[in-house]
Order: C-alpha cells, then structure tokens, then sequence
C-alpha cells in the first residue's frame, strides 16, 4: 500500500515544480473534494487533488504472495467565477489550460518516475496501459480533468 504521508509530500513537490499548480490538497475521497472545493478562489487556480487511493489486491491466491495494486485519481481542476453568466468558450478555454497543466503533470512523471531507477517508490512502475483521461464538469463550479490509473 501507498504510504500517505509520502503521497502528501508528493503532492507539495508536485505544486512548487511550477508546472501550473497553485494549490494542492490531498483527499480521501470525492465527497471531500465538494467540501474543499467550496472554499477555493478563483485566484488558487489551478488546483491538484490527489485523492487517497483505494486498493486490491490482484486477486491473490496465496497470502504469502500478495501483490496490492493501488488505483490513483488525481483532479486538475480551474474554478470558474460563478457570477459570470454561462459561457461555452470560456468553458472551453478552462478545458484547454487544465489540458496543458494536465499535460505538464503528465511530463513530470514520465520524467521523474517512468523508470526503475526513480527515487520515487510510489510511482517507480506505474502502469501506463491503465491511464484513464476524463473531463470533469461544473464540480462546484470547477472544470478540469480526472486522471486515473493504477500503480
């Protein structure tokens, strides 16, 4: 299993790489995120939830051989001022600068953790085939993407 307080400390070298993260929270699950959202400013754009991940174990046969897989959600996420009047092209535009932080984190971890010699035990050999890619919409009044996968 992934140790939190390292995924923590992921996540706060992950906002001060300045990739296009001002604000990071770590949560346990999508509820929390609704509640955390309710309190984040336009200004703290753009957003990185990591969200505790759940985990199974592969369906091991033997308890001597477990092997636990960890599936990941992080959430980039842009506020949008919920006093403008309804807009489809800034609601596109919002898309489109998550789309480049998203891109960015992606960058980051193929370039920090996509090898066995990453410092990283979290993430040393996490499993690209797994990557799911989904907008999110109107989250309390925030845009952005879901990435998820398994590691």
């Amino acid at each position: 299993m992934i140790d939190i307080q390292r995924l923590y400390e992921l996540g706060l070298e992950i906002k001060s790489a300045d990739i296009g993260f001002n604000s990071f929270k770590l949560v346990q699950d999508e509820s929390e995120v609704v509640k955390n959202l309710q309190h984040h400013k336009v200004t703290d754009n753009h957003l990185l939830v990591i969200v505790i991940p759940s985990v199974d174990s592969k369906k091991s046969q033997n308890i001597d051989n477990i092997q636990y897989r960890n599936l990941m959600q992080f959430l980039i996420l842009e506020k949008r001022d919920p006093k403008l009047p309804t807009n489809n092209f800034e609601d596109m535009m919002i898309y489109k600068r998550t789309q480049d932080s998203l891109n960015n984190l992606l960058e980051y971890f193929f370039k920090n953790f996509d090898d066995e010699e990453s410092n990283c035990e979290i993430f040393r050999n996490f499993d690209t085939a797994s990557f799911q890619i989904d907008p999110v919409k109107g989250l309390t009044d925030c845009f952005g993407w879901s990435w998820t996968f398994n590691i």
